[in-house]
């Protein structure tokens, strides 16, 4: 048993470095021959042959040994095959345990509201259970028909939602989910700087929509897209973030503007993309197809540009606007009721040390004198 994970562990370290098994047996300075029987758990090295193992992987020995949970109800897609798959649900699995163990011990579970939604929407075609889902998810959440969403993590903590926040320099990636059955709800968003962070917000309420919409398509061993489902949780992403009466009433008001100052001024109201604006204002009779080629001509002319580039997003949100701190905020209560070291408070965080330290001082000088 302790050869099965110790090389699961190994070989799913090394997909993530994109070393081939050669590579890490000359680094480690022992045969290919080992390493290959090491990885196919037919032997256990010795354990100075581990060491050598470890650090050729650029890990601690600790790291090989770490048993991590194998989640099955998750729905991880990518629109190109992602060779750090495995170590993005290492990650995901280790958080989640965590998340859940700090929320067990300090019974400061948030209840999640949604779960009776999946079961209203049988029978309904795929659009009417999207804006369905949209209408009740805001309804349970408690907002407005009209109402902005200033704070989604926030909003998503408060109904019992985890959220994960993951730099993968890829933009084929934009987030997953964990249902329930698996320690979730819980959704993961790829925060890398180079999508915007109005994607972030977008991203997770697509996964929010999968985990309302398409329960029974939660298995880690698909990984190929259903295009139907996407385009049903974009629906519902749409009118989550954007509810139709408060839309059409942003919209009208800005009746005087310039076009592009209309689809701006509504793009930050509801922190969404502008492309997400021009969907909704086509599907809704406003502009046709063609207001594509309009935009495109005009971006490259405002903002003078050859082409209009793949993340392209103006007036943009920071990353203030999607920030996450439910965990932050179980991790210093544990730490404080010394429920947990400030050790494992960093590996929780996935902080440094001195990080969690400058934290703690931060924590106990807040009640007298707040320093920056």
């Amino acid at each position: 048993m302790e050869t099965l994970f110790v090389a699961k562990n190994a070989r799913r370290l090394r997909h993530a470095r994109q070393l081939t098994q050669a590579q890490v047996a000359k680094k480690a300075g022992i045969s290919a021959q080992t390493y290959m029987k090491f990885e196919s758990r037919k032997a256990m090295p010795r354990m100075d042959n581990l060491n050598k193992i470890a650090k050729a992987l650029g890990v601690g020995i600790q790291d090989l040994f770490i048993q991590i949970r194998d989640i099955k109800a998750v729905r991880f897609r990518a629109q190109k095959k992602l060779k750090r798959r495995d170590q993005i649900l290492a990650k995901v699995s280790k958080w989640l345990d965590d998340f859940n163990y700090l929320l067990d011990i300090l019974g400061d579970n948030n209840a999640y509201k949604l779960s009776k939604i999946p079961s209203k929407l049988k029978n309904r075609s795929s659009a009417q259970s999207s804006l369905e889902a949209a209408k009740a998810a805001r309804e349970l959440m408690r907002l407005d028909e009209d109402e902005p969403i200033h704070d989604i993590c926030g909003l998503f903590a408060a109904n019992g939602i985890k959220i994960l926040t993951y730099q993968l320099a890829s933009d084929s990636f934009f987030g997953m989910s964990i249902g329930e059955s698996d320690g979730g709800p819980a959704i993961v968003v790829n925060t890398w700087e180079r999508i915007p962070v109005e994607r972030w917000i977008f991203s997770a309420a697509h996964e929010l929509g999968h985990l309302l919409l398409h329960l029974n398509a939660y298995d880690v061993e698909i990984t190929q897209e259903d295009q139907n489902q996407e385009k049903e949780a974009n629906l519902f992403a749409s009118y989550f973030l954007m509810p139709q009466r408060g839309f059409e009433k942003e919209w009208s008001e800005t009746s005087g503007l310039p076009i592009w100052d209309r689809i701006l001024k509504v793009k930050r109201i509801y922190h969404v993309s502008y492309k997400t604006v021009l969907y909704r204002l086509i599907g809704m009779g406003v502009f046709d197809d063609l207001i594509w080629k309009k935009i495109n001509a005009f971006i490259k002319r405002k903002y003078n540009k050859s082409k209009v580039p793949k993340n392209f997003e103006p007036e943009r949100l920071i990353e203030y606007d999607f920030v996450t701190d439910w965990l932050d905020r179980l991790v210093r209560k544990a730490v404080e009721k010394e429920i947990i070291s400030l050790n494992r408070a960093s590996e929780i965080l996935d902080i440094s040390l001195l990080e969690a330290r400058q934290r703690a001082a931060y924590w106990s000088e807040e009640k007298i004198a707040p320093t920056f």
